[in-house]
């Protein structure tokens, strides 16, 4: 898709920019609350309008709208709710795109001030994909100022990250449209159509185990020798994997530690006693022998575990 055929941007004042986008052929344009007009701001000798935190420029064939973000401070939720709604717009206009759906936490109403934006969009089966995420970044990059963080692929999805000077996040996701659907309960589709596909499976509890029991035993070795700030790392490994598994017990999400803060105190009370403020190693011994009092306690009550490894965690922790 060329961005400059339908998407122009003019700088009205400081942090505000405005897209143009041919998005219908309607003759009208609603106005919400009260509007000013800028008459010293022309475009295409037509008047802009300044609506709250929106410019808006009605015509025949086009809607302007803006994102008005300030970027000496992080975004607000009602800055999020712009940048959002006009991606969905420019993924309206682009010919390979036919699926749109809502990801994440507000796809189930669960979003807040400090949410990101998750998008993921179903392509033309015989698109370039490669192609489509040069569009997507020249777009994201003209009229956001946003850069690229990194891209990850799952199955047959590619996911590029993108921050906004206001440290605003934005995933977008590409799937071709014949495998366009949900892998998780958060889905919201907003237009196209979605297919069955494969949920994205928990960690099997046997590896995240194993991999727990691992980084205890590599902060042992790397405190005895002398390298605190290895077995500080490992520790910290070993902490998060034992608050995974027992979410896994409690049937709690734990991708990113999302369902950590809905542990029971008294568990989180003894996950605290084993942080450390320095890695020394008084401080590192103690903090893995208070680690693995609990992984042992965590391990002895999962029945469906290969191996429980509880004499070998003595040893570790002697």
């Amino acid at each position: 898709m060329d961005t400059e055929k339908y998407l122009n941007k003019k700088r009205f004042a400081n942090n505000i920019y405005v897209i143009i986008a041919a998005i219908d052929e309607s003759n009208s344009c609603s106005i919400f609350g009260k509007a000013q007009c800028l008459q010293k701001e022309k475009v295409s000798n037509q008047c802009a309008v300044f609506v709250e935190n929106r410019v808006t420029f009605c015509s025949a064939t086009t809607h302007i709208l803006n994102v008005v973000y300030n970027t000496k401070k992080m975004y607000s939720k009602k800055a999020r709710i712009e940048v959002q709604k006009q991606i969905i717009d420019f993924a309206k206009l682009d010919s390979n795109i036919i699926d749109c759906a809502i990801v994440g936490s507000e796809s189930v109403g669960n979003d807040d001030k400090w949410s990101d934006i998750d998008l993921t969009f179903g392509y033309e089966n015989d698109a370039d994909v490669n192609q489509i995420l040069r569009d997507w970044s020249k777009m994201m990059s003209e009229i956001f100022d946003a850069n690229k963080l990194f891209d990850i692929s799952y199955q047959e999805s590619l996911y590029r990250v993108f921050l906004l000077p206001n440290a605003l996040q934005v995933d977008l996701s590409f799937t071709p449209s014949e495998h366009f659907g949900a892998i998780t309960d958060n889905f919201k589709l907003i237009f196209g159509n979605q297919r069955k596909r494969e949920f994205k499976s928990l960690p099997e509890i046997n590896f995240i185990a194993g991999y727990t029991i691992l980084f205890a035993l590599k902060t042992r070795t790397s405190t005895e020798r002398e390298k605190y700030w290895q077995a500080e790392y490992y520790l910290a490994k070993c902490r998060e994997n034992t608050m995974i598994l027992k979410c896994l017990k409690e049937n709690l999400n734990s991708f990113d530690g999302r369902s950590f803060d809905e542990l029971t105190p008294n568990f989180l009370k003894q996950i605290q006693n084993t942080l450390i403020n320095e890695p020394t190693k008084r401080n590192l011994e103690n903090g893995l022998k208070s680690m693995i009092q609990i992984l042992i306690k965590e391990l002895s009550t999962v029945d469906n575990l290969n191996y429980k490894f509880i004499k070998e965690l003595k040893i570790i922790g002697k």
